[in-house]
């Protein structure tokens, strides 16, 4: 039997100024992850969310949070977002966060790549048969003009 994974759910909204649907942003990304974590058994611990668009600052927070001894109270290992860009936009932030996480021994899981794998499945397949149709009508119109 698979041991149950102690997660910590972050979430992060960026636009705060001016924005009348920031806590609702806030909310969706925290219950498309508890979805997700209730789906694959995952037990989550605490939720962290965070305002503000200082990427770099955030992950960095974020990484000083999974070093804590709160953190460690909940033996925490695995970090779970909606979405890879709630870490960051930027490849060098990320890389320093997974690289951290590793340092760590603890996993990323994003709750919406599932969904984003089978869209773009869907969408490479539907393209393929597409493209495939056009090469079959191109090589019949070339048999009846030759």
């Amino acid at each position: 039997m698979n041991k149950n994974k102690n997660v910590i759910i972050y979430a992060r909204v960026t636009s705060v100024e001016n924005d009348p649907h920031v806590y609702t942003k806030l909310d969706k990304q925290l219950e498309l992850c508890r979805t997700y974590c209730e789906e694959n058994n995952l037990d989550v611990m605490t939720e962290l969310r965070s305002f503000g668009p200082e990427m770099k600052e955030q992950s960095q927070a974020l990484i000083q949070y999974l070093q804590s001894d709160d953190a460690k109270r909940l033996n925490l290992d695995t970090v779970v977002v909606s979405d890879l860009d709630r870490i960051s936009r930027h490849s060098a932030i990320l890389a320093s966060f997974e690289k951290a996480l590793e340092e760590m021994g603890m996993n990323l899981h994003i709750a919406c790549s599932q969904f984003a794998q089978e869209l773009a499945a869907l969408m490479t397949a539907e393209y393929s048969k597409q493209f495939s149709n056009k090469i079959k009508a191109g090589i019949a119109r070339k048999k009846r003009t030759a």
